[in-house]
C-alpha cells in the first residue's frame, strides 16, 4: 500500500426508500443533511475541512448545479451536497452568472426529466439521464470546470471519474494517478484544486503535519482525537493497520523531508 498519496473519496450517500429528502422542508432538509454527512465523514465534500464539530453542524446544504436555473434543481435530491460556508458562499459563488445555462438547456431538461416533486413520482436520489446531460452541458462553460458533489464528474472523453489525490511529502493536492486520464481530465482536476483554493498558503491544511508530528512524538503510537481534515483521517485509517514501528518509520521520514522543506 502507497502510505505517501491519499485517493479522495468518491461520495456514495445511501438513501433510505421509506425517508423523505429534499432542500426546502424541515424535516427532508434534516434527511438530506444526515446523509450527507455520514456520506462525507462530516467533512465538507469541496476542500475536505470538518463541518459537524463536537456534534454540531457547521456545514450548509448547496446545489451542485446552482438551482437558480431551474426551480426543479432546487428539490433535485442527487444535486444537493455538503460543503462547509467558505467553499458554498465564496468560492464556488465566483464566475456564477457566467455558469448560468441557457433557456433551451434548461426546457431540454425539462422535457426529458422526471422530476418526483413536479410530476408526483416516486422519489428520485440518483442522477437520471436528463441531469447528466445537464451536468454535461454545464460542464461545458470553463467556469463550471470542477468537481460537483455527491454526483461526481467524469471526463468528457475518458469516461473516468474525476479524482483528487493528496501527495504528503509534496504536501499538495494533484489529479489522482490515473493512466486513463487524458490532458482535459487533468487540467479539470487541477481547476478544481485551483477554485477552492486546496494549495494555497492562506488556506490548506497543515492538520496532517500535526498528526505525522504527533505520531513522531508517541513514538508511534497513534493519537485520538476528531479529525479537522478528512486527509488526516484517511490517512491514519492507513496507518493503523501497521506495528508501531513501521508507523513510526513512516511519519520521521514524512517529518524530515517536510522540516527540510521549510
Amino acid at each position: 500500500m502507497n502510505y505517501l498519496t491519499i485517493e479522495m473519496p468518491a461520495y456514495k450517500p445511501m438513501y433510505k426508500t421509506w425517508k423523505r429528502y429534499g432542500w426546502k422542508k424541515p424535516e427532508e432538509k434534516a434527511n438530506t443533511r444526515e446523509v450527507l454527512l455520514q456520506a462525507g465523514r462530516g467533512y465538507c465534500m469541496y476542500c475536505y475541512v470538518r463541518v459537524l464539530v463536537a456534534g454540531k453542524f457547521y456545514g450548509q446544504l448547496e446545489h451542485g448545479i446552482e438551482r437558480a436555473n431551474s426551480a426543479w434543481l432546487a428539490e433535485c435530491v442527487p444535486n444537493i451536497g455538503l460543503a462547509c460556508s467558505l467553499c458554498n458562499e465564496s468560492f464556488k459563488k465566483v464566475n456564477q452568472n457566467e455558469r448560468m445555462l441557457g433557456t433551451e438547456q434548461i426546457d431540454r431538461f425539462h422535457s426529458k426529466a422526471r422530476c418526483a416533486v413536479y410530476q408526483k413520482r416516486k422519489q428520485c436520489t440518483v442522477p437520471c439521464k436528463a441531469l447528466r446531460e445537464l451536468q454535461k452541458e454545464y460542464h461545458q462553460s470553463e467556469k463550471a470546470h470542477f468537481i460537483l458533489q455527491p454526483m461526481g464528474t467524469t471526463g468528457e472523453k475518458s469516461g473516468q471519474k474525476l479524482t483528487i489525490a493528496y501527495d504528503i511529502l509534496k504536501d499538495k493536492f494533484l489529479p489522482a494517478d490515473n493512466p486513463l486520464y487524458d490532458q482535459q481530465d487533468r487540467k479539470f482536476i487541477e481547476s478544481h484544486i485551483q477554485r477552492f483554493h486546496l494549495n494555497d498558503p492562506e488556506y490548506r491544511t497543515r492538520k496532517l503535519m500535526e498528526y505525522v508530528k504527533l505520531v513522531v512524538d508517541m513514538a508511534g503510537e497513534l493519537p485520538e482525537y476528531e479529525y479537522n481534515h478528512l486527509a488526516v483521517e484517511l490517512f491514519a485509517e492507513k496507518i493503523s493497520e501497521l506495528s508501531k514501528e513501521e508507523r513510526l518509520k513512516i511519519c520521521e521520514k514524512i517529518y524530515i523531508i517536510q522540516f527540510a522543506s521549510i
